[in-house]
């Protein structure tokens, strides 16, 4: 009975669980030992629930969160509910999945609680010419197979809702979109802002530039005010505990952060060109002879990479929630700033990234570090981060906005500087 099943796996879920990390023989069905297969069950509900995003942001209470996909079979579609014992959990306390898995076979539904697999799961015939199951089946292993066949399914659809961007002025757009995959507390609102290089130049400031700035560290209002002729302003790269810049830090020329950070490999850099600014990406992971060059180029950032230009993911797989902050270079050659103010894990803001068309992006400073504004015909718009997290978990913090020691403002081509 569970080979006929594993039989019956189709090339896409084959496809989507080899991206999830499975080996082949797992994605087909073999058997695991019950350690790496409790794991896996675990690693499966975690991904998934990152699809249970709350339209209006944070609620309040226990809770079913529930979100439907394709049926296979071609009926109605399936469903997949977990049940979270307080509004502000990440780990759900129970399952049910309805499941089929590929066209020919039963609909089933796969019930489960904490801790999740063995006795506690409940297997339901809800279509299908079986009377009732084989004795000799192994549940987990179903639930393993139903929850992978799940995730074929929702990563095969959309991660966000199609953004419309908001004409800033020439070269500058910002959008407001729904995250259907990412945020876990929070709002799923997801900021873009798309800046073209013809027009507009990144420069990094730091506070330590100015006696007056290092007496009175301010957060991003503060240095919106400051470059009065940037447009966006938002977080820089991480910082050392004495706010020094963690890595290199160039702006038309002058090392603003002289030190290069040696476990980051990604350097924003732009120079001159005929319409305007050229913008890219280095990666001395992938291109390390290209640690020569970087010198060469008036404006540099230094940071973390999120993926690279092979689709490779650069950051560690965690579950520490926060606000996050993420920046690259589209298709069209434009800079896109990807700001998270609701609660997401570095790993689910690169997914969103790739999504995005994004080649190749860096990671920047996040928690209640991720910070925006921007200048447009109705005035100063904020938007912030409420989530962070520490050795005792994640956690929120309305009405507060720390200071930043340094920023990355989107400048007109002709103007900015330190007025």
């Amino acid at each position: 009975m569970l080979l006929s099943l594993c039989q019956l796996l189709s090339l896409p879920l084959l496809l989507a669980a080899v991206s999830m990390g499975l080996a082949p023989n797992q994605a087909l069905g073999q058997s695991l030992g019950p350690t790496a297969l409790a794991e896996e069950i675990d690693e499966n509900l975690w991904y998934l629930a990152g699809w249970l995003t709350e339209p209006g942001g944070q609620s309040a209470g226990a809770q079913w969160r529930s979100i439907n996909f394709p049926d296979p079979g071609g009926g109605e579609d399936l469903r997949l509910a977990m049940f979270f014992p307080t509004a502000s959990s990440v780990q759900a306390q129970s399952l049910e999945l309805d499941c089929r898995l590929s066209r020919q076979s039963a609909k089933i539904r796969v019930k489960d609680g904490r801790s999740f697999g063995a006795e506690k799961i409940v297997i339901e015939i809800l279509e299908g010419e079986d009377k009732k199951l084989d004795s000799q089946l192994d549940k987990s292993e179903l639930e393993r197979l139903c929850l992978s066949a799940a995730i074929s399914s929702l990563v095969a659809g959309p991660k966000l809702e199609k953004p419309f961007f908001e004409q800033i002025e020439a070269g500058l757009k910002m959008a407001k979109v729904r995250a259907l995959f990412g945020p876990r507390l929070g709002s799923n609102q997801i900021i873009l802002v798309k800046a073209s290089p013809n027009y507009f130049r990144l420069s990094p400031y730091h506070e330590s530039e100015a006696p007056s700035w290092n007496e009175n560290p301010v957060n991003i209002e503060g240095w919106a005010r400051r470059l009065s002729k940037a447009r966006v302003v938002f977080n820089g790269g991480q910082f050392y505990p004495n706010r020094s810049y963690m890595g290199l830090l160039r702006r038309s020329g002058r090392d603003i952060s002289a030190k290069v950070h040696s476990g980051w490999k990604g350097f924003l850099v732009q120079e001159p060109s005929p319409e305007g600014q050229k913008a890219t990406i280095i990666d001395l992971e992938a291109s390390p002879e290209a640690k020569l060059t970087i010198n060469q180029y008036p404006t540099v950032i230094q940071s973390f990479m999120m993926f690279d230009s092979l689709g490779r993911l650069r950051v560690r797989k965690s579950r520490l929630l926060a606000s996050r902050a993420m920046l690259g270079i589209d298709r069209d050659g434009d800079f896109l700033l990807v700001l998270a103010p609701g609660a997401m894990t570095l790993v689910d803001l690169a997914d969103l990234g790739a999504y995005l068309g994004l080649r190749q992006a860096l990671g920047l400073d996040g928690g209640l570090e991720t910070q925006l504004a921007l200048k447009g015909p109705s005035g100063l718009r904020a938007e912030v981060g409420r989530y962070a997290n520490n050795f005792l978990g994640n956690f929120r913090i309305d009405n507060f906005s720390p200071s930043l020691p340094s920023v990355l403002a989107l400048e007109p081509l002709g103007e900015g500087g330190l007025d």
